[in-house]
């Protein structure tokens, strides 16, 4: 028979014939052998034929090869199993970006606050004016550095989908402000002029997250000085929908 040399084989169709002939459908998938010695499989079923008075007179096997569909489904567990492979991958090297980066900025973050720190003490005791402003260099450039670790830190998160955005009512001048002073210094030492313009009067408050709006702001501004050689860069900040409920703020960064 079809199913000799396979004892595996021979016990499945031993026990289809056993329920068969007590009256039930047996179910399952076979190998098979064809003249040439080529291994096929089948979805093999057994099933009872009764006559009119229900008694069974015979037993009727059927199959539908299936080789092909259970080639094809290999291949897509394959196919599975190495995609679930690279994910836990990229999901180790994720996690251990992410540490790497949160661990550096730890190390430069320690340092930096203390400078910041002695500055500060340093500004309290100082007279001159032109010291001062050497002062508030390296603390405006120092709290740059930690802005630009946050930056790192988040666009981490990011890739992570972890990154959180707080909504708080904030000033929108005092976020500007905060811009302008740091990035004023970047421009000049460039000889660039950095402007700020306001395009019509703008609201006290606005709900926002401010830490992620100065960055957004500092990353477009800081962009157009890098690129631009003589000129100006201009930050206009306009309202928009003056009228509507839910008025919107848009901030254009130009440059020459």
């Amino acid at each position: 028979p079809w199913w000799r040399g396979s004892a595996e084989v021979q016990e499945k169709i031993r026990a289809a014939t056993a329920l068969a002939v007590r009256g039930e459908i047996f179910r399952c998938e076979l190998p098979y052998w064809l003249a040439d010695g080529t291994e096929r499989l089948t979805d093999f079923a057994l099933s009872p034929v009764c006559n009119d008075d229900g008694d069974i007179i015979f037993l009727a096997p059927t199959g539908n090869d299936i080789t092909e569909r259970k080639r094809a489904e290999l291949a897509l567990e394959e196919v599975r199993q190495e995609a679930e492979t690279a994910r836990v991958v990229a999901e180790q090297a994720n996690r251990s970006k992410s540490a790497f980066l949160a661990n550096m900025s730890h190390e430069i973050r320690t340092p930096m606050s203390a400078i910041l720190g002695y500055a500060d003490i340093l500004a309290a005791h100082l007279q001159d004016p032109d010291d001062l402003v050497n002062v508030e260099t390296i603390r405006r450039n120092g709290r740059y550095l930690l802005e630009l670790l946050d930056d790192v830190l988040d666009l981490s998160k990011i890739e992570a989908g972890k990154l959180d955005v707080e909504l708080v009512p904030c000033a929108p001048v005092d976020v500007v402000s905060e811009v302008h002073s740091l990035m004023e210094v970047r421009a000049r030492d460039k000889g660039l002029a950095f402007i700020v313009e306001y395009d019509g009067l703008l609201p006290a408050t606005i709900h926002t997250d401010p830490v992620r709006l100065r960055q957004i702001l500092i990353n477009l501004v800081g962009n157009a000085i890098k690129f631009t050689e003589h000129g100006e860069v201009r930050l206009m900040i306009r309202l928009l929908d003056a009228r509507r409920p839910e008025a919107r703020l848009q901030f254009v960064v130009t440059d020459t």
